[in-house]
């Protein structure tokens, strides 16, 4: 592999996605291997946030004053180990019964029952007993409020509040959206992966797209999340009927989600609110460098259901302002007026080609209604997916448990058939890339027709191998560096100038390489073991789709 300019900086795994620009380089993978290993940082301990905390409040009077929901939430966003402890330690889990009966156990139990005198009671005698005691469970992070003021019975009501609204964390105000902030439908950072000429005439070696100088903080994730919501409804107010929709747990990992009302006139509000807030969402990432004028989404193989194949599609924001577009038009009164959903129609369609969303039964009114209910589910969940690189379950802010899987209804009520469900597979060498399942978007299954005699591809212990293009790939996973070995480089003399013309072949990215597993094959393949000679002399497309995964392919 060529060197570049020294420095190595590569991360191990993916960074948050985003569009990546031409800037520091990679030296090689070795180099590139050893500042992964220097780059792991150690969560903070309880003790650190905690002190961080009350040295930031120290003589702030407006937070002694804080009610006891906002008291929680500084503790959580001072103290970076409170979500953690609370879905690991202070879960609302049954206990064995053969285990001894500590007052951490007490405590947990009776949070699960909702047990108000017992909480209040094991807080007021165990105090030091309980957040001493992490063997079970971890509750440390208790100190910070009676450091903060707050009495061991306000505390003993937080938690209580705490689990009754579980999962839910309540917010402090509902977002609020703001028609001043338009989203570029043109923006690119400046040299990003979707501008760059390819191949690169007169390059003597390989372009190399690195992470945008500014950090995606964690402060900037969550203000994304918020906007985003769970599939666009947030817990704002413990009155759920005013919420933007309804959202049925199982166990807490599986969730349902509705826009459903008798009054149709309320759906039409929500959903429209849900994609003003939505585009606010993407102005806030493009003010933050997060990206350019798109994102992706990991979506199930429609047209070739029979495989363990998922595809990386793009989703432009042009896309998403079209769809609000159309919604903004509908007007409720004696006579409803509305457009076509012609661009929900349409987005639906390049997702999930060959599949249907409308009802013959059912007025085509109602029917562009769930389009657009549909498209604003899959957009807000799937942006939330593509800030965390599709990697792993969805754990918003406001959530005290991860969503493994999401069920998605539109407007139709519960008792009918979800139309999309989004669930964590795993994928052939690209897992080993994230090392972590995926998140990946598909059509319920009984509402996908096949050919006679072909059977959907069901096995749940199964791996995908991935469609992209590698333009997708750097901009959802990157930081990367494309690469050509220089004992395969092939050179193409210009008759007028004399020039070379590189030819990558594969892209050096998350700590290992993703290169053409066969001469003249459009499979390709990731290894952190890759060497130059294993590469082949195919030249890589930018804009061509490729499959990366295992060498045989079922």
């Amino acid at each position: 592999m060529d060197s570049q300019d020294g420095t190595g900086m590569s991360p191990a795994s993916p960074e948050p996605a985003g569009a990546w620009r031409v800037d520091n380089a990679i030296q090689s993978f070795d180099a590139a291997q050893q500042v992964d290993l220097q780059n792991e940082i150690l969560p903070q301990s309880a003790d650190d946030g905690r002190s961080r905390a009350l040295e930031e409040a120290d003589g702030d009077k407006k937070v002694q004053a804080l009610s006891r929901e906002p008291s929680m939430q500084f503790i959580r966003d001072r103290n970076g180990r409170r979500e953690e402890e609370w879905m690991h330690g202070g879960s609302l889990v049954v206990q064995d019964p053969t285990q001894p009966q500590t007052p951490v156990t007490r405590l947990t139990t009776a949070l699960k029952r909702g047990d108000g005198p017992a909480v209040h009671n094991l807080l007021e005698n165990h105090f030091q007993d309980i957040t001493q005691d992490s063997a079970q469970a971890d509750y440390a992070w208790l100190v910070g409020f009676e450091e903060l003021g707050q009495t061991r019975s306000e505390i003993a009501q937080i938690l209580l509040d705490d689990a009754r609204n579980s999962p839910w964390v309540l917010l402090d105000a509902p977002p609020q959206h703001d028609p001043t902030l338009v989203v570029d439908v043109q923006k690119h950072l400046p040299g990003c992966v979707h501008l760059m000429p390819w191949p690169s005439p007169d390059s003597e070696s390989p372009q190399d797209f690195a992470e945008n100088s500014q950090q995606f903080a964690t402060s900037q994730q969550s203000h994304i999340q918020t906007l985003c919501g769970l599939a666009g409804i947030t817990p704002s107010t413990t009155a759920q009927e005013n919420w933007n929709g309804v959202v049925m747990f199982e166990d807490k990992t599986v969730a349902s989600v509705t826009y459903t009302h008798e009054d149709v006139s309320r759906v039409v509000s929500r959903v429209k609110h849900i994609l003003e807030l939505f585009l606010n969402a993407l102005h806030y990432a493009q003010s933050v460098n997060l990206c350019c004028q798109s994102f992706t989404i990991l979506r199930e193989e429609t047209q070739r259901p029979d495989t363990a194949v998922v595809d990386l599609y793009r989703i432009e924001f042009s896309q998403v302002k079209a769809i609000l577009d159309e919604a903004e038009d509908i007007t409720m009164g004696e006579n409803t007026t509305y457009t076509k959903a012609s661009a929900a129609e349409a987005f639906l369609a390049g997702l999930f080609p060959g599949q249907t969303f409308s009802d013959s039964q059912t007025s085509d009114f109602l029917n562009d209604l769930q389009l657009y209910c549909l498209s604003a589910q899959i957009l807000t969940v799937g942006f939330l997916s593509y800030i965390q690189s599709h990697a792993g379950p969805l754990h918003p802010d406001f959530l005290d448990t991860p969503v493994t899987k999401l069920k998605l209804f539109g407007a139709h009520s519960f008792s009918d058939q979800p139309s999309i469900e989004v669930s964590l597979r795993e994928l052939t060498s690209l897992g080993d890339m994230l090392r972590s399942p995926v998140l990946v978007f598909g059509t319920a299954k009984s509402s996908t027709k096949l050919p006679v005699g072909q059977q959907p591809f069901t096995d749940s212990e199964a791996k995908y191998d991935v469609m992209a293009s590698s333009e997708d790939i750097v901009d959802t996973w990157g930081p990367a560096q494309f690469l050509e070995p220089r004992n395969e480089r092939i050179n193409k003399t210009d008759d007028n100038e004399g020039s070379s013309r590189m030819t990558p072949s594969a892209i050096q990215i998350c700590g290992g390489v993703i290169f053409a597993a066969k001469e003249a094959s459009n499979s390709f393949h990731w290894s952190a073991t890759a060497s130059s000679e294993e590469f082949r002399h195919d030249i890589l497309g930018l804009a061509a789709r490729i499959r990366i995964g295992s060498s045989n392919h079922r």
